[in-house]
């Protein structure tokens, strides 16, 4: 028989914090489904519901993927704009 792991995990919320889940981290999960697929570690019975916690996750890493890209530009564009709009500095005059 196996033998369980009954330490905590090295890198788990300590008490009062939150566990931290990042993007990257679910793209990784995505992937491992992927792989796991592919190498045949799920029962064709179970390859629907895989197959739906895959689709689920690798559409959110998209979707969030996509808005960062988006507020990336609304912001490289916001910094453009306020360069337009800075008052000039005649020389030797200090603005505040």
């Amino acid at each position: 028989m196996s033998e369980e792991n009954t330490q905590p995990a090295a890198d788990a919320a300590t008490e009062g914090q939150a566990p931290n889940l990042t993007v990257n981290d679910l793209a990784a999960v995505a992937n491992v489904i992927d792989l796991a697929v592919q190498r045949g570690a799920f029962k064709a019975a179970e390859a629907k519901q895989v197959g739906e916690v895959f689709d689920k996750v690798a559409g959110f890493v998209k979707h969030v993927g996509e808005q960062q890209k988006h507020l990336k530009k609304l912001h490289q564009q916001n910094l453009h704009q306020q360069k337009k709009h800075l008052p000039l500095k005649a020389k030797g005059e200090i603005l505040c």
